[in-house]
């Protein structure tokens, strides 16, 4: 589906039917269909999907936040001691915001399901994150061979910022990254502190889509929609999501606009996050958020009785620096995490938060989580060190042979396991005013 091209005439939806056996025209009027097609300017999918749901299922947030048990007791809980996290407490907002049915009228505001956030998903340690690298991951056709001997996008002939491989073993490590993500979150898909479920859900850069993909099935009221510069991504097993093939630094086309907007891992591309920011801005509804998760790709030593002065002279530390380099020679900055939150600021956003974590680059610390958080990272370093940094040490000015030592002696000090460094990671987010 072309994004391009998504302007579409009411369709006759199909009979379907629920377990009780009745139809989808017992729950939702033709004319419903057909307010919201004209009004949103949906896809056909998104279309199909929010016809499965009564009128009233969605309200806008203005009209959610004015009931009286639409407090703070009512929005997501952010603590990060708990795991799993405790459920929303307040079943009468919950009810409260079936009160009232979206109208045409409104739909420049942010549209917000009746259903709880699943906030938490118990089942992400699954297969695909402890699958071992077989070719069995989806492969794009014509993808671009390399020197290194791995697969990169073909998106406009492979004319673009991003300087990863595409391959089946990348895509292991973006999944190993996800687990760790996962874990260091503890379980939770969204940091911000959305209210209810977002009706509509943009997932820039989605890699392998499994961030797309949990949050669809954990949220099924939400529709997501996963955009990437490779089409990697597995045939969706939910009806609430799609995937669409595009630049996220070119113009977006989008001819509607969306509730949340979540962004990660752009760390190694991105040429222009201000404006990538900045678009993201315009295409989100009042009311609606914003959410960056991104690493700080350095080395750094604990203070106190953990600090490591071995860490200063690491292989890895050298690593993260000739990436840099590197990347800087591709107009690249692997350090710009740190300013999201002044940039999203400035773009208008309100309720700016920023979040930040250590993650540790093996299983050293003590503290149990951490530890996991640890081995975690660690594969992740392992199955990527050279396809991660390829491009960029070969721009930095090293040679190819060069890199294999490099990359070899880097892999060893990962595997023994006693430099004790982290990297810093943030969450920062922040919402778009309704005025």
């Amino acid at each position: 589906m072309s994004q391009q091209n998504i302007k579409l005439e009411p369709e006759e939806p199909a009979t379907m039917t629920d377990l009780s056996g009745s139809s989808l025209q017992d729950h939702v009027s033709q004319s419903h269909v057909e307010a919201t097609l004209e009004s949103t300017q949906l896809s056909s999918e998104a279309i199909s999907h929010f016809a499965q749901f009564p009128a009233n299922q969605f309200m806008t947030e203005d009209l959610l936040n004015q009931q009286p048990q639409a407090s703070n007791s009512a929005r997501v809980v952010q603590s990060t001691s708990s795991y799993p996290l405790q459920p929303l407490d307040s079943d009468d907002a919950v009810s409260a915001a079936t009160a009232s049915a979206t109208t045409p009228g409104q739909v420049s505001q942010a549209q917000w399901s009746a259903q709880t956030l699943n906030h938490f998903v118990p089942q992400f340690y699954d297969e695909e994150l402890d699958r071992v690298s077989s070719g069995a991951s989806v492969i794009e056709e014509g993808a671009i061979l390399g020197e290194s001997g791995r697969t990169y996008h073909s998106y406009k002939d492979g004319v673009s910022s991003y300087l990863l491989p595409n391959d089946p073993a990348e895509q292991d490590r973006l999944d190993f990254q996800h687990a760790m993500m996962t874990l260091l979150w503890d379980g939770r898909l969204v940091l911000a502190p959305l209210p209810r479920a977002p009706r509509l859900v943009l997932d820039v850069a989605t890699g392998t889509g499994i961030w797309a993909l949990e949050y669809a099935r954990a949220n099924p009221t939400s529709f997501v929609v996963g955009t990437d510069l490779s089409k990697i991504q597995p045939v969706p097993d939910v009806p609430n999501c799609l995937f669409e093939k595009m630049d996220c630094e070119e113009d977006w086309l989008w001819t509607y606009k969306f509730d949340y907007i979540h962004i990660r891992m752009i760390v190694t591309a991105i040429k222009d996050p201000k404006r990538l920011i900045q678009q993201a801005f315009q295409y989100l509804n009042p009311g609606g958020w914003l959410e960056i998760q991104d690493a700080d790709m350095d080395l750094l030593s604990e203070e106190g009785p953990e600090k490591d002065d071995r860490v200063a002279t690491s292989y890895l530390k050298r690593w993260f620096e000739y990436s840099a380099i590197g990347a800087s020679m591709n107009g690249i900055d692997l350090h710009k995490a740190k300013n999201y939150q002044t940039w999203i600021t400035e773009a208008g956003f309100s309720e700016v938060r920023e979040e930040k974590f250590k993650v540790p680059c093996t299983a050293w610390p003590r503290d149990r989580k951490q530890k996991r958080v640890g081995r975690w990272m660690s594969a992740n370093y392992l199955s990527g060190l050279r396809g991660v940094s390829y491009k960029m040490l070969r721009s930095a000015g090293m040679a190819a042979e060069d890199i294999e030592s490099f990359i070899g002696a880097t892999r060893d000090e990962v595997k023994t396991g006693d430099i004790r460094g982290y990297t810093p990671w943030y969450a920062v987010y922040g919402r778009k005013p309704f005025h």
